[in-house]
């Protein structure tokens, strides 16, 4: 009920989120509470939100982590994330990934055809050649899809080692020729 600057700044620097002098006016004193009510109420939703939120990226990390593929997201190139199977893949740690141009794990002959689907968007699969760390080369399938990530349009790109499968394929084909 003190009226003086000083009290209200004290008041406020005490915790208070408002502060009323008398004498009260009746619509005054509904109008702030209703605000409140509603600042709270906005307050548990966002808290409930970002709850929903944690949980979904919680879900992400585990799905991208279980999978088998190598999976990247980018910006026109540039790493922004990648799971443990691209780590493994390539033979880099995560840190060495990020913020590289993803153009540079492939072999060069294949450089101009990602830039390419990179620059179109293309979403259909194609198969290329990766380089590792170790500098050994193997064939890969990359598939990549535009989606939002933290407000921008990314690439999300899944890559397959087909090392098994031309392994196979060429093993099929000398006992078809046999």
């Amino acid at each position: 009920g003190l009226t003086e600057t000083m009290d209200k700044v004290k008041g406020f620097e005490m915790g208070a989120v408002d502060y009323l002098t008398r004498p009260f006016q009746h619509e005054e004193v509904l109008a702030r509470v209703n605000a409140h009510l509603t600042i709270r109420k906005c307050q548990q939703q966002l808290q409930e939100q970002n709850v929903l939120l944690e949980e979904q990226n919680e879900r992400f990390r585990k799905l991208s982590e279980a999978t088998f593929e190598g999976i990247l997201i980018h910006d026109q190139g540039l790493i922004l994330e990648g799971n443990q199977a691209l780590e493994e893949m390539f033979g880099y740690q995560r840190s060495e990934l990020i913020g590289k141009n993803a153009v540079e794990f492939l072999t060069p002959e294949f450089h101009d055809i990602a830039l390419e689907r990179i620059r179109t968007k293309d979403e259909t699969p194609y198969e290329a050649e990766g380089l590792r760390k170790d500098v050994s080369i193997f064939p890969l399938e990359i598939q990549a899809k535009t989606m939002p990530y933290y407000g921008r349009a990314v690439r999300v790109v899944a890559i397959r080692d087909l090392t098994w499968r031309k392994t196979m394929e060429a093993e099929k084909a000398r006992l078809q020729q046999e």
